[in-house]
């Protein structure tokens, strides 16, 4: 299947919902064999909104990491909450074989970056917390995205 009515968006757009078809793995990572579910990911000011075989909703403060893995010689993004989210942009997807899109992998992890706050910062008011030990200065909290635990 040939998607064709999906528009690339440019970085800068943040605060426009942003939407891509993917294959997707729920749970464990996916082997080489392993039949991935597919479906669109739609990216607004909420969070992160799966629609497919496996629906889902995972509002920026639930994601706890983010990174790019390479599994089974094909490259994913792999987003951790209380579930781990294996996801693939695709152009085409014939069973156990997808034609990556590299550009909307680019725009899926920096997108999910900015509104995550990046690394070391904090998770309620953005502050940069790599050079802070303790609390946040600016607004007290505890919590630092993604995975980085405080000193």
């Amino acid at each position: 299947m040939l998607f064709k009515d999906y528009p690339i968006r440019k970085i800068a757009e943040m605060d426009k919902p942003y939407r891509c078809p993917v294959v997707y793995q729920v749970g464990l990572p996916p082997k080489h064999s392993t039949r991935l579910a597919k479906g669109v990911l739609w990216i607004d000011t909420q969070g992160l909104h799966l629609d497919g075989t496996i629906q889902m909703d995972m509002p920026f403060d639930a994601i706890r990491r983010l990174n790019y893995q390479r599994i089974a010689y094909r490259n994913f993004i792999r987003i951790q909450s209380r579930c781990t989210l294996y996801i693939m942009a695709v152009n085409l997807h014939l069973g156990l074989q997808g034609l990556s899109n590299p550009h909307h992998m680019e725009q899926i992890y920096s997108r999910l970056h900015r509104q995550i706050g990046g690394r070391g910062r904090c998770g309620e008011c953005g502050y940069n917390m790599l050079m802070s030990q303790g609390n946040c200065p600016d607004c007290g909290s505890v919590r630092v995205f993604p995975g980085i635990p405080l000193r």
